[in-house]
């Protein structure tokens, strides 16, 4: 690794959004660490890179449903740093989780893969980080249960539960209260990195055509003819990240505050989402 080179860490990077980022990454000069699990979808990102940059994306193993996973994933890039610092986390990966599963870790899949990994990733990384912190959360945290996301952050469901299939509604919000969470964490990291040499933003895609809105039902025809071509594609989702990479704080702006990217605009997380975090701090500190 050239010593000059930007170095950015991407999680989700074979996925749409992902592809989109680790492209861009690629073409402004960054030497990549990305995640994958997928060796074929590997092959294909790195198959539409431009050939003399492709030496500069390394794929590295991951799989978010495993805080063992998210360890080793974080050991091998710091142990490849060779001392640089890393200029770019950006933790992108997510997903929905269809039915009701507990990781071998004792969380909900949705929380601990949009989550618990996420903030284990972060907090493993953040003393080798000098730069950004991206994290990509969604629009749906407004409509999430900040009860129900505290409870279910700490872990601990039922066999009953373990063995009941979701249905689409609580697929949706178990989604919602992980990404809640995502934004309370991203709030929480901004306050801690202030005065560092570490900002701390939000990233919010929207509703993008991509794997992860197929709910896996049988009426996934009928809504991919009704509403695909009313949501974002993948590189329209990808700008709310690519601005924030490309965001240059000015003094004082940032300082102790997270701004949120949306569409092609950036401001602070929303009053009603600060407030929930306020009232958060109120049941655990720090977050669970």
């Amino acid at each position: 690794m050239e010593k000059s080179r930007k170095i950015a860490v991407l999680t989700g990077a074979t996925g749409g959004i992902g592809s989109v980022v680790c492209r861009h990454l690629a073409d402004l000069g960054y030497f990549v660490y990305a995640s994958c699990r997928n060796s074929r979808k590997a092959t294909a990102l790195l198959d539409s890179i431009p050939k003399e940059k492709r030496e500069y994306i390394e794929f590295v193993n991951l799989d978010l449903t495993s805080l063992k996973s998210a360890e080793d994933f974080c050991n091998t890039i710091i142990s490849s740093l060779n001392g640089a610092k890393i200029d770019l986390l950006i933790n992108n990966a997510g997903m929905i989780a269809h039915k009701l599963g507990i990781t071998p870790d004792g969380y909900e899949t949705s929380m601990q893969v949009n989550y618990i990994s996420v903030k284990s990733i972060t907090e493993k990384l953040i003393s080798h980080i000098s730069g950004k912190i991206i994290n990509t959360v969604s629009c749906t945290i407004h409509s999430a249960s900040l009860n129900r996301a505290l409870k279910n952050a700490q872990g601990g469901f039922s066999a009953t539960e373990r063995e009941r299939k979701q249905s689409t509604i609580s697929s949706l919000c178990r989604y919602s209260d992980s990404k809640l969470m995502l934004a309370f964490y991203t709030l929480d990291l901004a306050k801690r990195c202030k005065g560092s040499s570490i900002s701390v933003y939000g990233a919010d895609p929207g509703i993008v055509d991509t794997g992860i809105i197929t709910m896996h039902r049988w009426y996934d025809p009928i809504a991919n003819i009704v509403f695909r071509p009313f949501i974002k594609s993948a590189e329209q989702g990808a700008q709310p990240i690519i601005n924030a990479i490309a965001h240059k704080s000015m003094e004082g702006q940032d300082d102790g505050a997270s701004l949120l990217f949306a569409g092609n605009r950036y401001k602070s997380f929303p009053q009603r989402i600060r407030k929930r975090y306020d009232r958060s701090l109120k049941y655990i500190s720090p977050l669970p």
